[in-house]
């Protein structure tokens, strides 16, 4: 795994509480784009079955 840093960041610097809390909200923001797109995955599945029972 890779991680990318801002230009100018000092590795020595630690971590402040917001911080984690950005890196939270990245990531339940990530979880949501993903659930999203399985939904209207799972949404154009269920069409093309139907399409198929009906021919």
């Amino acid at each position: 795994m890779y991680l990318i840093l801002l230009a100018g960041h000092d590795p020595k610097t630690p971590k402040t509480n917001a911080d984690f809390k950005k890196e939270l909200e990245e990531e339940e923001y990530r979880k949501s784009q993903v659930s999203e797109i399985a939904s209207e995955e799972t949404e154009k599945r269920a069409m093309k079955a139907k399409l198929r029972v009906k021919t």
